[in-house]
């Protein structure tokens, strides 16, 4: 007697669910660089204009940015302005991050030309200037609400 002829199985195979090749691990891993680097460059930035702003010697009037509108944060009540298209904006992964936008920083008097410079291209949305008499603070009071007796400060 013959045997008879059995259905040949076919073989099992193995099931690789994430099979690639080199060349896309590599684009993958590049990309993943590419954004930690961005990623780690804004961090960077926020940290750093944290630490100048917080300089000794520094004032700072910081600003809340609700849409078009800039509300100063000072100790009085906010005065709030309409913002100025040709200013910068903080983009929103910095804000995301804890950036803030600046509406100005008033420096200590004896800080050098190099050192104002510094300070204007970490905060380009910011107005930059040497201490004025009385703090940054009587500066933002006599530019937001102009008087006679108090005539505008000159830089």
């Amino acid at each position: 007697m013959q045997a008879e002829p059995s259905k040949a199985e076919p073989p099992k195979r193995k099931h690789r669910r994430f099979q690639f090749r080199l060349r896309t691990l590599l684009i993958v891993v590049m990309l993943l660089a590419v954004a930690s680097g961005y990623v780690g460059r804004q961090v960077e930035i926020v940290k750093e204009r944290e630490r100048m702003a917080a300089a000794t010697g520094v004032d700072s009037v910081v600003a809340a940015d609700s849409r078009d509108n800039i509300t100063a944060l000072s100790s009085g009540a906010g005065t709030t302005h309409r913002s100025d298209d040709s200013r910068e904006k903080i983009p929103w992964f910095r804000k995301w991050l804890g950036d803030r936008y600046y509406l100005g920083l008033s420096i200590d008097k004896s800080a050098s030309d190099d050192e104002i410079t510094r300070y204007k291209e970490a905060f380009p949305e910011a107005t930059i200037i040497r201490r004025p008499p009385g703090g940054m603070m009587e500066l933002w009071r006599r530019v937001t609400h102009p008087t006679a007796s108090s005539p505008p400060p000159q830089s």
